[in-house]
């Protein structure tokens, strides 16, 4: 068989449909993270078995990487309390914790349903395992996600629940261990551009827990001056 042939068969084979969504549960082993612009926490681009798929985490929702979804933006801002442009910067670092727990192969569970939104990509809502972990359940209890989202019956409509609930109680004790976004605060970013007679000014009792969030921001904001993804 020719080259050309063989490079026909393998565009086509990437580029035929996803299975129809069903009531069964498809697994795929092996997964790799592919790299590209538009990812984040709970959104990210899979290949396995020479074909490419985008699927977005059932149960949780990470912050957003930008600003295309102002709305969606402002909610988090309001659930995590922190301020939008801090949203961004979270989403960031949560793209960073899926990377580094995706760099190596993982397995997705998925029914193929449509995960799609506001995109005209085709993206299915999945279950990921990676090294024994459920990366919704990682991501939460860390603090780079809250427990919200579609929801899975998976393996069953009772286990899917009880692994709600599981989330909620993770959520909890990230919040008050101030875990990853949970440890920014809302006070205003221009805050953490103070000037030098600011910045030697005595500060309140009220204030000082502002200028440990600010501190925390200005550290992410140099990690993260280039997208990772």
């Amino acid at each position: 068989m020719g080259r050309p042939l063989l490079l026909v068969l393998a565009l086509a084979s990437a580029l035929l449909p996803a299975p129809a969504k069903g009531d069964s549960w498809t697994t795929l082993p092996g997964c790799q993270l592919v790299m590209t612009e538009y990812a984040d926490g709970d959104s990210f681009h899979v290949r396995q078995g020479g074909r490419d798929y985008i699927f977005r985490l059932y149960f949780v929702d990470a912050p957003e990487t930008d600003s295309r979804f102002p709305d969606r933006v402002k909610e988090q801002a309001k659930h995590f309390k922190i301020s939008r442009k801090r949203v961004n910067a979270a989403g960031e670092q949560a793209a960073r914790f899926t990377t580094g727990l995706l760099a190596r192969p993982f397995t997705v569970v998925t029914k193929w349903e449509d995960a799609r939104g506001t995109s005209n990509q085709e993206r299915f809502y999945a279950i990921v395992l990676c090294g024994g972990q459920n990366l919704a359940e990682a991501l939460v209890k860390a603090g780079w996600a809250q427990s919200y989202g579609m929801f899975a019956d998976h393996p069953t409509e009772a286990q899917g629940k009880a692994f709600r609930k599981k989330l909620d109680e993770l959520e909890v004790r990230a919040r008050e261990d101030s875990a990853g976004t949970w440890g920014m605060t809302a006070t205003s970013d221009s805050a953490t551009r103070k000037s030098p007679a600011l910045s030697k000014a005595k500060p309140t009792p009220a204030k000082s827990e502002d200028k440990i969030g600010d501190a925390v921001f200005e550290k992410l904001g140099e990690m993260i001056e280039t997208p990772p993804l």
